[in-house]
């Protein structure tokens, strides 16, 4: 686990983990406390769907993300398979048991797994 420095002198932030916001470093998160079906968008992190703005899920790596938040057309929705942009991509390598996942970049944060 990577740590902060502490080098700014300031003793309540020293040995903070790094990328979590101030206040937050303590707070526990129950595994009970999360639905297991519940997956929370890719792109903005909330996991509310609507009727006209949907969780939907890529058919080729399970990428959660809003339709509004990947920009998904509605006469994509009515389709009976959607692919994320990096599956449309990659639609030959395609593995049902998602085993080649993390070799696909996000074409949203450039980071490997996601949409």
């Amino acid at each position: 686990m990577q740590r902060n420095s502490g080098g700014t002198g300031d003793s309540q932030n020293a040995g903070a983990v790094t990328g979590v916001p101030a206040g937050f470093a303590d707070v526990d998160v129950l595994d009970d406390q999360i639905p297991e079906n519940d997956q929370s968008c890719t792109v903005c992190g909330l996991n509310d769907s609507y009727e006209d703005n949907p969780i939907i899920y890529c058919d080729g790596c399970q990428v959660a993300v809003h339709a509004a938040c990947y920009m998904v057309q509605q006469n994509e929705l009515a389709k009976d398979e959607w692919l994320c942009r990096a599956c449309k991509k990659n639609v030959k390598p395609r593995m049902d048991n998602g085993a080649n996942n993390e070799r696909r970049k996000c074409q949203l944060c450039h980071h490997f797994g996601g949409a």
